[in-house]
């Protein structure tokens, strides 16, 4: 397996649902309008559906660079996107405030739950505050993925806390950017609403599983 590809594969295999849904930023963001973050938080409400979308051709380049053989190139990009097409993701953002994400990569599985605010909002881009239990264990980051800042809550138990932003394509779909995994030549992550009627062996409420 080329080195790129291993690393890539690597990479998904570390990347947790926390991971997932927060790209920790050092910024502080200035307080949005009061009517402008609530009209931001009721678009998020409710189940979203990821996907990653693979740079293939940026992968292609580099692997060129790396000196790959032309012949390899091919199929080592499409064996990352058939890695890639194997992650799934999910987000479920409640009206009290409350959130659950879910990240699938073959048989590896993990949840991640906490609070979310909308503590930003510009030209249809929603920056979102999560917190977080501190359940991920820190050392499958992956090099470059950051550090959330920690804090601790009533109880005294460390609590993640993160931000990321998110751009409002329509009603139903989200995009997430996170700059740092263009590493792993990923553009983005895009999200569609899942409706409650989607699937009819889920919960008519649109709930994530437990």
């Amino acid at each position: 397996m080329p080195v790129r590809i291993r690393r890539l594969s690597l990479l998904l295999a570390a990347l947790s649902a926390s991971a997932v849904v927060a790209s920790a930023q050092s910024e502080s963001n200035p307080s949005p309008d009061p009517a402008a973050a609530k009209s931001a938080a009721d678009k998020l409400v409710g189940v979203w559906v990821g996907s990653i979308v693979l740079d293939e051709e940026k992968l292609s380049r580099q692997l060129r660079g790396d000196g790959i053989p032309a012949d390899r190139i091919g199929p080592a990009v499409e064996q990352a996107a058939e890695r890639v097409r194997q992650t799934t993701l999910e987000l479920e953002y409640e009206s009290d405030g409350t959130y659950r994400a879910a990240f699938r990569n073959g048989d590896r599985s993990e949840t991640n739950a906490g609070k979310w605010e909308v503590v930003g909002v510009s030209d249809g881009i929603v920056t979102v505050r999560t917190t977080s239990s501190r359940n991920v264990d820190d050392g499958e980051r992956s090099p470059g993925q950051g550090t959330p800042d920690v804090e601790t809550d009533a109880e005294g138990k460390e609590a993640k806390v993160e931000t990321f932003t998110l751009e409002l394509i329509d009603a139903d779909h989200i995009r997430m950017k996170q700059p740092r995994l263009e590493k792993a030549h990923i553009k983005h992550f895009d999200f569609t609403r899942k409706k409650p009627d989607a699937d009819a062996s889920q919960p008519t409420n649109g709930r994530l599983d437990s």
